[in-house]
Formats: C-alpha cells, structure tokens, sequence
C-alpha cells in the first residue's frame, strides 16, 4: 500500500527550517537548532531509535567582504574557509587568468598581485594548489556554470580547507564579464574571516522492518546551507521530502527497515554522509537501496556516478572519512 504523502504538508516543512533556523552553515549554531528540528520531528511522527550523532568539522564565518574595481564597488562573497586579507586590505595590479590552466599561470608574472578566474577550480585538487603557490596576493572566482546578477557562495572540500593560504571571494558573472571588457587594471580587496573547529551532526531515524534479513533502504537528505542563503531549494526541499516520507512510512510496517538520516557538513562536500557510513559501517551491507533527496522541485536529472568514480573520490582520504564496505552494483 501506498503511503498517503502531502506536497502540502512538504511546503509548509520547506517554509518552517527556512523561516525558523534561515542560513545554516556546517558547525554552526543554526545547523545544531535544525538537526533538533529533524529529530523532534521524527519522535513526533514516532520512528524508533532517533538519534543525533556529533562529528567534528571546520565552520567559518565573515564581518567584510569589499572589492573595488575601477572606483566601483563590486558585490562579494569569500570563499568559505578562506583566509583574511591583512588588516587594511590588499590593493595590487589586476590580472585576468582564464581558467587558470598551466599556460594561463605561465603568462605573467603572478607575484603580489590578484588573479581573476573564469571558473572555479575544479575537482582537481592541483589547480587549487598551484594558484596557492603561484605567488598571487589574493583571488576572485567566478562561477561561469551561473550567469547571474548574484553573489554564488563558493566552498572547498574538506579535505582541501588545509591549502587554502591567500584571499578568495567569489563575484557575480555579469560584474567580472564587465570588468574583463572593460579592461580594469587594479583593484583592492579586504575580508575579515574567521575559521575554527566545530561540531556538525547527522540525524537518524528509523522504521524497523517486519524481515530482519530483507535488509535496510536509506532516505536521506542534508540540513545545512550554504553562507548567506536560507537553503529553500538547497536543500530544505530535501528534508522536506524526508520528512514528509518520514511521516507517511511511521505507522507501517515495510518488509525491509526504513533508515531516514538527514547529514550535516554536506556543503563540504558530504561530510556528513561519509561519517554516517563509517559509524555505520557494520550496517552497510544490508543496504538495498538509497534514496538521496537534494534540490528538489526542479528538472534536471544527474544519473548516479558508475561505481569506479565513487571508489575514486573515496581512496586516499584521511582516516576519517569513509571507504566503500563491499562491492557497488552497476
């Protein structure tokens, strides 16, 4: 039978974490409030062994962020976890790298002055570091993935945090388009920032199974946001659903046990998820099936990753995070 599940009563969860707890970056106090949100609800709705698991993380926040270009104030965001500029600012020479490529770093002297890049930097861990040790004072990203008139909140994973050495902010793409046209030569740069150790938490709820050895499926979501946003797409939609299918499943009996779990710390690139399958790691094995909720609502459609890239992106990480208990299924 098919559980009596409410777009309605989705909304309103949607309005409820974005207006009560609004922003909630990893490790922050918001982020805290809206896991406790998540469990009183899952006791509400009565699944059993509620629970929420503390882990270490990285938090940061800003008091300034100001870029000025050409006499004009450009609208910025630092980049999560990045480094402060001295006190005063930096003021140097603009210069524009592309992509930031190997011959884009290779064209110009780079030393002291600040690099404004075309893109993020990738997946690769490298062009991160070569930007860091390319001698430039400070950087400003763009994400050319969004054309929009508004700052993007840029992040690193976190195992990436450690390289970060020198200022970074990100602009919106329709003021660095008018800066690489018009040919701007200087600017000057000071943010405040403050990053320190913190706690994050994944939620976990549970609708036990009537078979013991039909094993587990996994409904789960993330809780925290971005700096500066209240998360309503990204991903308040994603507990929404969770909830909602929290709500719906808590009377019945399914034949195989439902393990609702909200993540925190997901911003740094699924924290959150790696530290639940290595607490859980025994459990692991039993499970049949994951159900993933995130940006909710809207059309695009990314097919899971093939098992090679997800072996991949977990080998050689530091001890705390996670490695894949067994096979994954094509």
């Amino acid at each position: 039978m098919i559980p009596d599940v409410s777009g309605a009563r989705a909304l309103a969860h949607v309005r409820e974490i974005c207006e009560r707890f609004g922003s909630r970056p990893a490790g922050s106090e918001k982020e805290r409030k809206a896991a406790e949100h998540i469990a009183a609800r899952f006791r509400e709705f009565g699944l059993s062994e509620v629970v929420i698991e503390p882990f270490p993380c990285l938090t940061w926040d800003y008091s300034r962020a100001s870029l000025t270009v050409a006499g004009a104030e450009i609208p910025c965001l630092p980049v999560a976890h990045s480094p402060a500029t001295p006190a005063g600012g930096i003021e140097a020479e603009l210069v524009y790298l592309e992509r930031a490529s190997d011959i884009d770093l290779a064209r110009v002297p780079l030393a002291g002055k600040i690099g404004l890049l075309s893109t993020l930097y990738g997946d690769d861990s490298e062009r991160l570091r070569r930007l860091m040790d390319s001698g430039l004072a400070a950087v400003i990203l763009v994400d050319d993935r969004l054309p929009f008139d508004w700052t993007v909140a840029v992040g690193v994973p976190a195992q990436w945090i450690r390289l970060l050495s020198i200022p970074m902010v990100s602009i919106p793409y329709r003021h660095a388009w008018e800066i690489v046209r018009n040919g701007a030569q200087r600017a000057r740069l000071e943010v405040a920032t403050r990053v320190r150790e913190a706690e994050s938490q994944n939620v976990v709820g549970v609708v036990p199974g009537s078979d013991p050895t039909a094993g587990d499926i996994l409904l789960t979501c993330h809780h925290d946001t971005v700096m500066n946003a209240v998360g309503a797409e990204d991903n308040g939609s994603g507990v929404a659903c969770v909830l909602e299918l929290a709500r719906a499943f808590a009377g019945s009996r399914p034949r195989r046990t439902l393990r609702f779990v909200a993540c925190g710390c997901e911003e740094q690139l699924s924290e959150g998820s790696k530290e639940y399958v290595l607490r859980h790691r025994d459990e692991m094995p039993g499970a049949q099936f994951v159900l993933n909720t995130d940006s909710v609502g809207g059309r695009t459609l990314l097919p899971p990753q093939r098992p090679r890239y997800a072996r991949r992106a977990l080998a050689g990480r530091p001890r705390r995070h996670a490695s894949l208990p067994g096979p994954i299924a094509e």
